[in-house]
């Protein structure tokens, strides 16, 4: 391999939009090329927000710390963290998993919500 070369995994090479561009130097069998990748923006959703917030809220309310919490979710702490900052969004299956762990329905963490979809 070359340096200056970056390999990119199939998954990851999916997650961005690439630019291409070409120039060929005259009597040169040498082509440069550029990639100019843009990383789409993750936008924060409310509804991602108020789960988070109400996981915090329910956590603290029960004396857990993120740490406990992520233990009985088989997850970092870390990621507790950013499932509360709505950084991550949490999956279906984890939410369904923390609302067992904390006694309480899955509506729980939506309850309150007042986000119009279009």
């Amino acid at each position: 391999m070359r340096p200056g070369y970056n390999i990119m995994s199939k998954q990851k090479l999916k997650s961005v939009v690439l630019r291409f561009s070409a120039v060929m130097k005259p009597r040169s069998p040498i082509i440069q090329v550029t990639f100019f990748m843009d990383m789409p923006k993750k936008s924060l959703h409310l509804i991602d927000i108020h789960v988070g917030q109400r996981l915090k809220q329910l956590r603290i309310m029960l004396g857990l710390s993120q740490e406990k919490l992520a233990t009985k979710l088989n997850i970092t702490y870390q990621q507790v963290q950013k499932y509360e900052n709505a950084t991550n969004r949490i999956s279906a299956s984890k939410l369904y998993e923390a609302a067992q762990i904390l006694h309480v329905s899955v509506q729980f963490f939506y309850e309150g919500v007042e986000v119009e979809l279009e």
